[in-house]
């Protein structure tokens, strides 16, 4: 055991080659609570465990490896087995290809556990903690983990046949103030990782990633990991599969991406064939036009399940020579108005769906179905209709692409619920859908009020109560006390109130005491351009204003 020591390398002008701890061959060791300073011309290394050097334990200490050269690492181990690394503050900083912790040639079933590890440089290839070389079986698991420099930088790597290690719940910053700096990056043949539960922030000026699989990397699982990839310029992406990428299974993520242009969610390019994805949700931003929650190019096989995009900036790209399927694949916009596809939709044909193909405006939903026939099938639309004062909505449908919207009913439209001003319905096909107050009841929030289809009424029809409400009938009919005495509007106690362009009528003529327009204890209203037939037995009135109106 080496405990409770202060090493500091002397002469940091004249030596490169330096360690303030090896192990080497040395198996059960501890090397705690140590304060560790190594500076030198370059490859100054912490702790080192080699040649066999199993089982040894490497906690509490706080190690500082500060060279003018390349190749500063904070703790080294190769042909080292079953050694835990715990606890340990480790900065690390020279020029370039600085490593907070360095797993290479068969450094197997080893635990990086609860590590503080900062790595930097003047130059880039500066990376948190290096898996490389057939060192598999490692748990890698609550570090945090801070890495910067020009580019290149990566929060983990893993590479050349290093396979089954376990990297979860790490909180990952990677930074650069150049291009191509990665959160965790599993490459050259590597199979069998779990990639899980980790927060991970990329930044730089272009080419940022969150996670990524090149190289005939496959058989990873990617499941439950919060990303978040930025950069002043573009290409920052949160998942990528690039070349040969095969059967990954990438579960419940959250991926966020920003920057200029081509920031994408998912991509996949390069053959990356017959992966599995489920329950991602996606959110890809940026200044310029082309950023996409998934784009898929040259690779088939994959399925999509559960995938909601979220507001992205555009929704889907995919290639012509790409074939993947998509079930329960939800657009949503920030204010939860959203369109699901519960069934299949198979994408094997180029198609690029855009905002301007498929959006959403202030209740309403577009999408264009000669461009998108893929998307032409059954499918659930959720309005947000906050504000609209409805109480009872019906779907409307534009068949004509005209503007003109007209109410929608069975097979074609299907109501499906209404709750927190949410309105859902399901379709059959696809044009422009929206809704309308449906029915008599009472408008009891502001706004307006737009009737797309006649509405009747046992009694009264509409009940306002109110302030600064408009209801427009478009000429439509309100055919109101069709069995018992009532209003066709009656506007009680509200101020500003408009009711224009109806034409109501008074359905059962033999009864007394209807109004076709009642304003009580109602201020400042408007009755216009109205047509009013009340006919009955007495006191049958067009239009009252009474008691303080």
């Amino acid at each position: 055991s080496v405990l409770n020591c202060n090493i500091t390398q002397s002469n940091e002008q004249l030596f490169a080659n330096t360690a303030g701890i090896v192990f080497n061959a040395a198996t059960n060791g501890t090397a705690g609570n140590n304060t560790i300073f190594v500076n030198g011309q370059g490859n100054n290394w912490g702790i080192v465990a080699i040649d066999e050097a199993h089982g040894n334990n490497i906690t509490n200490n706080t190690i500082i490896t500060n060279g003018t050269g390349a190749n500063d690492y904070g703790i080294y181990l190769s042909k080292a087995r079953n050694s835990s690394i715990s606890q340990n503050i480790i900065s690390t900083y020279g020029t370039t290809d600085n490593f907070g912790n360095y797993l290479l040639t068969s450094a197997i079933n080893n635990t990086i556990i609860r590590n503080n590890i900062t790595a930097k440089g003047t130059g880039g290839a500066n990376k948190g903690i290096v898996i490389s070389t057939s060192s598999s079986s490692n748990t890698v698991k609550t570090n945090t983990i801070s890495t910067g420099g020009t580019q290149n930088n990566f929060g983990i790597d893993v590479l050349t046949t290093s396979d089954a290690n376990l990297l979860t719940d790490n909180i990952i910053y990677t930074q650069g103030s150049s291009k191509s700096n990665y959160g965790i990056l599993l490459r050259s043949i590597v199979k069998d990782n779990n990639v899980s539960n980790n927060t991970i922030t990329t930044g730089g000026t272009s080419d940022n990633y969150g996670i990524g699989l090149t190289a005939t990397s496959g058989n990873h699982t990617i499941a439950f990991n919060t990303i978040r990839t930025n950069g002043s310029s573009t290409t920052n992406q949160g998942i990528v599969l690039l070349t040969s990428t095969s059967n990954n299974t990438i579960t419940s993520n959250r991926i966020s991406t920003d920057g200029t242009n081509f920031n994408y969610g998912i991509s996949l390019s390069g053959t990356a064939n017959n992966n599995t994805f489920a329950s991602n949700v996606i959110n890809s931003s940026g200044s310029g036009t082309d950023s996409y929650g998934i784009v898929i190019v040259d690779s088939n096989g994959s399925t999509f399940t559960n995938t909601t995009l979220n507001n992205s900036q555009q929704w889907i790209n995919v290639d012509s020579i790409s074939s993947n399927n998509f079930t329960n694949l939800t657009f949503r916009m920030e204010n939860s108005t959203a369109l699901n596809f519960f069934s299949t939709v198979s994408l094997n044909t180029t198609i690029d769906v855009t905002k301007l193909k498929l959006n959403f405006t202030f209740n309403q939903v577009y999408l264009n179905s000669s461009a998108l026939g893929a998307f032409n099938t059954t499918a659930q639309i959720n309005l947000n209709i906050s504000g609209s004062g409805f109480t009872n909505p019906r779907p409307t449908v534009d068949l004509e692409d005209d503007g003109t919207f007209a109410e929608c009913n069975s097979p074609r439209c299907v109501e499906q619920s209404f709750a927190n001003n949410i309105f859902a319905f399901n379709v059959s096909g696809f044009t422009a859908y929206s809704s309308s107050e449906g029915a008599c009841g009472t408008i009891s929030a502001s706004g307006t009020t737009t009737l797309s289809s006649n509405v009747n009424s046992n009694g009264s029809c509409f009940n306002i109560i109110a302030n600064n409400v408009v209801l427009n009938c478009a000429g439509y009919q309100i055919n109101f006390s069709n069995l018992n005495s009532g209003y066709g509007v009656n506007v009680s106690s509200s101020h500003n109130v408009s009711v224009l362009n109806c034409n109501i009528t008074q359905g059962n003529s033999s009864l007394s005491n209807t109004e076709g327009i009642r304003f009580n204890s109602a201020t400042n209203g408007t009755a216009g351009n109205n047509t009013i037939f009340v006919s009955g037995s007495g006191n049958n009135r067009g239009i009252v204003a009474t008691t303080n109106a």
